[in-house]
C-alpha cells in the first residue's frame, strides 16, 4: 500500500533499484517511503542511519531494547545510592 515511485507502481524492478543505488547518479532518488520499505525488506537500517544521526538518534535492534530499558533504572539506582552516601557523610 506504499507508493514507491511517482508512477504508483506496485513493485520495483531490479533495474530501478540498481539506478537508485548508483552513488554517482542523483537523478533517480528514491522516496522516503521507498527507503523505509527497502530497510524493512532487507532488515537493514543503514540507509536511514545518517538521518537518525542528524536528529541525535541511533537505530538499535529490537533485541537490545530490553537491555537498555533495564539499564536506565540501574543507573538511577546507582545515582541515588551515591546521593544517599553523600548525605550520610555530611551527618
Amino acid at each position: 500500500g506504499v507508493a514507491l515511485t511517482s508512477g504508483g507502481a506496485k513493485t520495483i524492478e531490479l533495474s530501478t533499484l540498481e539506478k537508485w543505488l548508483q552513488p554517482t547518479d542523483r537523478s533517480h532518488t528514491p522516496t522516503p517511503d521507498a527507503v523505509l520499505c527497502f530497510c524493512i525488506a532487507t532488515g537493514n537500517a543503514s540507509p536511514i542511519k545518517p538521518v537518525l544521526k542528524a536528529l541525535g538518534l541511533v537505530a538499535i535492534p529490537e533485541s537490545d531494547l530490553e537491555d537498555l530499558e533495564y539499564g536506565k533504572p540501574c543507573i538511577a539506582e546507582r545515582k541515588l545510592r551515591e546521593r544517599k552516601k553523600a548525605l550520610e557523610a555530611r551527618r
